[in-house]
């Protein structure tokens, strides 16, 4: 955004949620920088006024938080504190579909808009305006794979708005790069069981349609159910027997889960598959754990995790608030249960 509103650092995506925050603020923001009051000001902020007087940088803008709406939708399933991991891999999936078809239309809506006199006065408020190439760099020193720069090579533009670089090409291909690098974390063996589990119907016809077939998916079940269920007191050519043989039993059971067969043949139970307010796990623990050995505990255990620490950061930034001297007149008692209570 332009520097009005600071994002949140302890914020799961607050840079991308301060975008949505800067488009819902447009009508108080409009108002505020044709006051008189604000045009007498010695601010930096003045620079900028005449980019967001104009139509075209708000439908930027919107077309920007619309592109961006699938990764919102992984990190409200992210902040929630209930176990979300069977929906995690849709929703990744849907992403990758979706993105590079609203960023061609970020694309159109930066070509309308970057004038030459609006990259003049991007490139002059440096400070201001934000940088992908920064951010590309904050996300790649988390993966070493996946970064460029560790090896010495940089970008040829990098989308530099600060600089003034404005290649509308470019941006349509970093903000994807990006996304790749962040999504790799994601699809983890939790997330890929969890996928293959889901008793909502719809994610079923979606695990199970040929389109999607993963084989990632069930290389995670052979990795997961070793990990978890493997008996460690058995070593060698014993300890391999055990562990495919719970792979094998995984998979019978599974293929009765997708066809609907045997334990799984009734139709009241996915009535209440259909029901939002079941959670996964909840539906393995009635209907799966007591008639199967494996499929069901597994799927208790991979479908109930939660995606992310959404309390304990806002937490967290209660705590900073107070130690950097923000909050030095909170009452005493109100300080004590702040910083102890997560959630």
């Amino acid at each position: 955004s332009l520097g009005f509103i600071q994002p949140s650092e302890c914020q799961m995506a607050g840079h991308e949620l301060n975008l949505l925050r800067l488009y819902c603020l447009r009508a108080p923001i409009l108002e505020v920088i044709r006051k008189k009051t604000f045009l007498d000001m010695n601010t930096a902020f003045h620079a900028p006024t005449h980019v967001l007087e104009k139509p075209e940088f708000w439908h930027f803008l919107y077309a920007v938080v619309q592109a961006l709406y699938p990764m919102f939708r992984i990190q409200r399933l992210a902040d929630m504190k209930i176990g979300g991991m069977d929906k995690l891999k849709f929703y990744v999936m849907q992403a990758d579909k979706l993105l590079p078809f609203y960023m061609e239309n970020v694309k159109d809506h930066w070509d309308a808009f970057a004038t030459p006199e609006v990259v003049k006065t991007m490139a002059g408020a440096k400070n201001l305006f934000p940088s992908l190439k920064s951010a590309k760099q904050v996300y790649s020193d988390q993966d070493s794979d996946s970064s460029d720069d560790e090896s010495g090579n940089e970008s040829d533009c990098d989308v530099d708005i600060g600089q003034g670089c404005v290649d509308s090409n470019n941006l349509v291909n970093d903000v994807v790069e990006l996304w790749k690098i962040r999504r790799k974390p994601l699809l983890n063996d939790f997330c890929h069981d969890a996928y293959l589990m889901s008793p909502v119907p719809e994610m079923v016809r979606h695990s199970t349609n040929p389109e999607n077939k993963d084989p990632e998916d069930f290389r995670a079940v052979d990795r997961l159910i070793s990990k978890i269920f493997g008996d460690y007191s058995l070593t060698g050519e014993a300890g391999k027997q055990h562990t495919v043989g719970l792979i094998h039993e995984f998979h019978s059971e599974y293929r009765k889960f997708k066809n609907k067969q045997g334990d799984f043949q009734s139709k009241n139970i996915w009535i209440m598959a259909s029901d939002p307010r079941v959670l996964a796990h909840e539906w393995h623990e009635s209907y799966s754990v007591p008639y199967t050995n494996v499929f069901g505990k597994l799927a208790c255990r991979v479908t109930s995790k939660i995606l992310g620490i959404g309390s304990a950061e806002r937490d967290w930034k209660i705590v900073k608030r107070i130690k950097k001297g923000h909050r030095s007149n909170t009452g005493t008692e109100k300080v004590k249960k702040q910083t102890t209570i997560a959630g």
